[in-house]
């Protein structure tokens, strides 16, 4: 992990109670970082992508995003 990616890891785990790390939060965050000057790459979508490669093993699931995440039901036809 290069120096900024640790800087980013750092800042996110630091910031955010370990409840509050979702995906939104991970989103919001991302955007902070960008108006910071703190950036993994030169464009935006790159940096948000590098970002969430870095923090994804510190999110948790929030309920709303498990149920995006289910699998989708047959329901008798």
């Amino acid at each position: 992990m290069n120096r900024t990616a640790q800087e980013v890891q750092t800042c996110w785990l630091e910031s955010r109670q370990p409840e509050d790390r979702t995906g939104n939060e991970a989103e919001k965050f991302s955007d902070e970082c960008w108006k910071n000057g703190l950036r993994l790459d030169k464009s935006p979508s790159v940096h948000y992508q590098l970002l969430m490669e870095t923090i994804r093993r510190t999110l948790i699931r929030g309920q709303s995003e498990g149920l995006r995440r289910s699998p989708l039901l047959s329901l008798p036809g």
